[in-house]
């Protein structure tokens, strides 16, 4: 029977194997590619996040955003914030029209104004030059996959570049009077639609326990029509190890200091074969509603475009989980805390 938390099942219970063997990035015949897709649609977007969790105990989390809702197509936004160990944010943020902003001839580096993402070398190199944040930080491209097929809705793609990946590089603050040195872990997720996104997906969540051994990937992508699609896979040394598509989550409580029109569970107890236990959201580390972020003037045409009104947290997560990750062996415990990113396409 499958246990809720706490120790895993035994081996010699009668486990079934996991849903799906064990996998490599690629195996579908599919290679990653981050290079940027530039979608068509009068409401087409593609959008890059990166989220990172340091030594130090900054956290970091970005988005580059292109999108073609407001006049003209392929606009370019970079909204992100540092969060510093007592809690406080530093924003920063560029946006600018498609004739400002400058896409490499093989769209693998999209520099707008003073902030900077590099996706060469199997490498995510985020760069900002803000008087209030100077940051340079680089994600190991490891431990990227794309969803098995059917998984994700009609027109609407996403992959993930990096899971549980190493990071490192420097961090100054405006109130710091010298660069800090700063290593970590951190996942980059990557995500286009030639449709309104939320005619597609209307609530996603992904977590990641940023281990840099065996860590683990949990996505979740709610439809307009009530679907719920999951993916979990486990990696370790940038290699999937565990795959599954099958994973049920029981809800219950609801996150503190969220709105009402965005509830957000407390806890969530997983169900499967290949994986359970239990993992609890956590302090709330930032929550936005994205277009604010948005320098004027871009911000009032893309929000007047625009009939729903999107939201996005970020929360610490607390987990205590088993992996099944061969048949036969003895599941593997995998407690710690890690970070979960929820993000409305609209209110529920």
């Amino acid at each position: 029977m499958t246990q809720a938390g706490g120790d895993p099942p035994s081996a010699d219970a009668s486990s079934p194997p996991p849903t799906s063997a064990p996998t490599e990035p690629g195996a579908r015949g599919e290679s990653l590619d981050p290079a940027a897709r530039l979608p068509g649609g009068k409401q087409g977007s593609e959008y890059w996040d990166l989220v990172a969790k340091l030594e130090s105990g900054h956290f970091v989390f970005a988005r580059l955003l292109l999108t073609n809702v407001g006049p003209g197509s392929h606009n370019a936004v970079m909204l992100g914030h540092v969060i510093t160990p007592d809690g406080e944010r530093q924003a920063f943020r560029n946006g600018r029209r498609r004739s400002r902003w400058q896409l490499s001839d093989d769209r693998l580096k999209l520099d707008i104004n003073k902030c900077h993402l590099d996706l060469h070398d199997d490498s995510a190199l985020l760069v900002v030059r803000k008087s209030s944040v100077q940051l340079s930080l680089r994600f190991e491209l490891a431990g990227g996959a794309r969803p098995p097929p059917g998984l994700l809705p009609d027109r609407y793609a996403a992959e993930t570049l990096a899971a549980n990946a190493p990071v490192q590089g420097t961090l100054k603050l405006a109130d710091m009077t010298a660069p800090l040195e700063i290593r970590g872990t951190g996942a980059v997720t990557h995500s286009w639609t030639s449709e309104p996104e939320e005619e597609r997906v209307v609530r996603r969540l992904d977590f990641f326990t940023l281990t840099p051994d065996l860590g683990l990937q949990l996505s979740e992508f709610r439809t307009p029509d009530g679907d719920v699609r999951r993916w979990l896979r486990a990696t370790r040394a940038g290699r999937t190890v565990l795959e599954s598509s099958r994973i049920e989550l029981d809800a219950s409580g609801r996150l503190a200091g969220t709105p009402r029109r965005y509830p957000v569970e407390a806890k969530l107890r997983l169900i499967g074969k290949a994986a359970g236990g239990e993992l609890t959201l956590g302090r709330l580390l930032h929550q936005q509603d994205p277009l604010d972020m948005i320098p004027q003037p871009l911000r009032g045409l893309i929000r007047w475009s625009l009939s729903q009104k999107p939201h996005q947290l970020w929360t610490t997560a607390p987990y205590d989980l088993w992996l099944q990750l061969a048949p036969g062996e003895a599941p593997t415990p995998l407690r710690g805390e890690g970070l979960a990113a929820i993000a409305f396409l609209r209110p529920q």
